[in-house]
């Protein structure tokens, strides 16, 4: 899954719109464009797009941890190979080249992500990688590394201040590529993750996190990044996630968007980040996946086992949308998000999962800016 980045170009033409240690992705760019972040619909000519390529952190999934971080199984190496060659194969046909194959997992992942990002820049998309745009924001900021490190330590569950301070300090000792990848990847509480710790490996061999043995819990869902944050119009969303698994994810998003106003083909001018949280009593969760902006203040919004409702008290009001329509979906894990459910598929038109459509409630909330238009 990718997230929508922007449909206008700094210049006024309009076009469309995974790891080993510290390997960053190439960020390929066919025209020199600078992307305005913006997005008007579900629907039109693609921009630009936001990737995550998986990396070590897919690799961390035991079956010990694989229910907490929230995937139902390991990922097979068999059929992994069978499905990424049937997906090289149906590029080949389509001239798109491929690369050859490997015998390892994570560069059969690596692959499949390649081939499927080279084929956006062969329709003029251009590709942007989270893990590049994050350790750019903390090589330029030194405020990006103190909102990274104090969001990841808080949310590390870790009791003991004694052993929060010297996780905050030996991540502070980090340089900007390792410390992304850190969060990213995970931190395991072993002596062979902490030998570069000094002085701080002791206190924080005695730690044990409630991830599995895991100082910083891995995040294998990011390449999932629809559902951290949402752009609509000009304004960002970071998004309060249900599942503890993925609290990290929005902070990246924060961090890069915040912070990182400085890249060559992509300007953030303009962009206003909503506090949409502080619009609710309650404890408001909202995924991206449930989010779909139909274009001319309409929102579309899943109800569900991931997005509560006071999620969605929480973005009406904002004041920043004429009409807000919730759809109530089954709280089970095979609807979690309404992008599991329906899709827009042109401006005027979705597609719905045929078992569900005859049931489900929808229901129109009242905005600040309906209620002042009557």
């Amino acid at each position: 899954m990718m997230s929508q980045l922007s449909t206008h170009n700094i210049n006024g033409h309009h076009h469309r719109h995974h790891r080993h240690h510290h390997h960053r992705p190439q960020a390929h760019h066919h025209t020199l464009h600078k992307q305005l972040v913006c997005v008007y619909s579900e629907s039109g000519k693609l921009d630009a797009v936001l990737m995550h390529r998986p990396g070590r952190e897919i690799e961390r999934l035991t079956p010990e941890n694989k229910d907490i971080l929230l995937f139902d199984n390991i990922p097979n190496i068999d059929e992994t190979h069978q499905s990424h060659d049937a997906f090289a194969d149906a590029l080949r046909k389509e001239n798109i080249q491929f690369p050859g194959t490997s015998n390892a997992h994570c560069d059969e992942t690596h692959q499949s992500h390649d081939a499927f990002a080279d084929a956006l820049r062969k329709e003029n998309i251009q590709v942007f990688y989270v893990l590049n745009l994050l350790c750019e924001a903390l090589e330029h900021s030194s405020q990006a590394r103190t909102m990274l490190i104090d969001g990841i330590v808080d949310h590390s569950d870790l009791s003991n201040k004694e052993v929060s301070d010297a996780l905050a300090q030996f991540l502070h000792s980090l340089t900007p590529a390792q410390l992304a990848h850190t969060v990213v990847e995970g931190l395991l509480c072993t002596e062979e993750e902490l030998r570069n710790s000094g002085s701080l490996k002791s206190i924080l061999l005695n730690a044990r996190s409630s991830k599995n043995d895991f100082l910083i819990p891995p995040l294998p869902n990011l390449l999932f990044t629809r559902d951290s944050f949402s752009i609509i119009e000009k304004n960002v969303f970071i998004w309060h996630m249900a599942k503890p698994a993925r609290r990290n994810e929005p902070l990246i998003m924060r961090v890069i968007f915040t912070f990182h106003t400085f890249h060559e083909h992509l300007s953030f001018r303009g962009i206003h980040i909503v506090d949409w949280e502080t619009h609710t009593d309650s404890t408001a969760t909202v995924e991206g996946g449930d989010v779909a902006y139909i274009g001319h203040g309409t929102l579309l919004i899943g109800n569900g086992e991931r997005t509560n409702r006071a999620g969605v008290e929480g973005i009406e009001r904002t004041g920043l949308f004429i009409r807000v329509i919730a759809i109530e979906l089954p709280e089970n894990r095979d609807y979690m998000h309404l992008d599991t459910v329906m899709s827009s598929v042109g401006r005027h038109s979705f597609i719905c999962h045929s078992h569900l459509a005859q049931q489900l409630t929808v229901y129109t909330v009242q905005t600040p800016r309906e209620e002042g238009a009557k």
